[in-house]
């Protein structure tokens, strides 16, 4: 019987190129990627010849210059994408989390401030964002989420609004204040990777080389998997055969991260009525042509952006108010399962357009679309923390 390829049989994987652009040529190990869908592929220009000829046909046309483009999909699960993360803000590492526990922390109402005496602020830095917890004679110093705006050993100040409900307590209780997770900003790291996609059904494998993570996309729909999208761009693709020695890493075993669970945080207030949240980054990286090469020459860098959507609910007008005003915010997408999270924060929001139709009976449900940029305090458009 015939064997066809079959998408349930197809395997993706990939690995870090050398400073040369090759796989490693002993013992390569590959990484898999879990997916639902992949649009890989050599997007090739095609040539027409414009010659005359008696039998009014056209010649056979030839092929151009080509590149490496498409998409990765998956679904959100923890540890499974974190190289593609990280890729995709061209950020070398995740930072660790900064965090200090100390019985000799206090709060002050007056500038927003807490204090610590033993002087163990040193690692916060003015634009982080962080979670406090342990005070105990008044909880409303006990913030779930703030960013702070001026940062010493021995005081840091929580900017408004998130600072604002703080008041006055002496030391005593044992306060910890920690930093969402291990951290990621967008930089300037560009790591290659080859991706090799397998058909294991007719044992028959292509390579994707020189590939760079344009970006990413997140869905978050109602009742649904948090869906992830990886934009591809790359310089050539080619039949691959595996060295036979190569290993593969296991994949991850985590299960995928749904959006019953988790929250949203707007202008440092929770809110609880989103119906749907999308986030897109992108590098906008264009692969760069030259005479007398078919493959794309290199990828051309282009200017980070963060922008998206999201409907939601109307209990009242605070949301829309803002679009109306152009009014600043920032905001902080928290996706959790089984006790790990993943926080995306977008510290300078503004809503350049919305739409409150009334289109019947039933709720009515503004959609916003969100414009993120580079607020020159929090070091980056978009701040991405993991932790466990």
């Amino acid at each position: 019987m015939t064997t066809v390829a079959n998408g349930s049989q197809t395997r993706l994987y990939y690995i870090q190129e050398e400073i040369d652009g090759t796989i490693p040529a002993t013992t390569p190990q590959f990484k898999p990627i879990r997916f639902n869908t992949s649009g890989m592929s050599r997007e090739t220009v095609q040539i027409d010849s414009n010659e005359i000829n008696p039998a009014r046909q056209r010649p056979v046309s030839r092929q151009g210059t080509y590149h490496v483009t498409g998409e990765i999909v998956g679904e959100m699960s923890f540890g499974s994408h974190e190289d593609l993360f990280l890729a995709a803000l061209q950020a070398a590492a995740f930072a660790s989390q900064v965090t200090v526990t100390a019985a000799t922390i206090s709060a002050a109402a007056v500038d927003n401030s807490y204090s610590d005496s033993g002087s163990g602020f040193g690692s916060f830095v003015v634009g982080m964002a962080v979670k406090v917890t342990g005070f105990t004679g008044n909880a409303v110093n006990n913030i779930a989420y703030g960013v702070i705006e001026t940062a010493a050993a021995g005081k840091i100040t929580i900017a408004a609004p998130y600072g604002d409900v703080i008041v006055d307590e002496a030391i005593g209780d044992t306060v910890t204040i920690a930093e969402f997770g291990d951290s990621a900003i967008v930089g300037s790291t560009i790591p290659t990777f080859a991706v090799v996609e397998y058909h294991s059904d007719i044992d028959q494998a292509y390579v994707y080389r020189n590939c760079q993570v344009n970006g990413f996309t997140l869905a978050a729909p109602i009742d649904a998997a948090a869906l992830l999208t990886f934009p591809v761009v790359g310089l050539s693709a080619e039949e691959y055969t595996f060295p036979g020695d190569e290993t593969f890493a296991a994949a991850t075993a985590t299960d995928m991260i749904v959006t019953t669970q988790g929250g949203f945080w707007e202008g440092g207030d929770a809110i609880n009525y989103l119906t749907d949240y999308n986030l897109t980054v992108t590098n906008n990286q264009e692969p760069l042509k030259v005479l007398f090469q078919r493959a794309a020459y290199a990828i051309q860098n282009g200017r980070f952006t963060a922008s998206g959507s999201m409907t939601a609910l109307l209990p009242d007008g605070t949301l829309f108010a803002k679009y109306l005003n152009e009014t600043a915010t920032d905001h902080l997408v928290h996706l959790t399962e089984a006790g790990a999270s993943y926080w995306f924060r977008l510290p300078s929001v503004r809503y350049t357009q919305a739409d409150k139709a009334v289109a019947g009976e039933g709720a009515i449900l503004p959609s916003y679309t969100i414009s993120a940029g580079y607020d020159g305090v929090s070091g980056s458009t978009l701040q991405f923390y993991k932790s466990v």
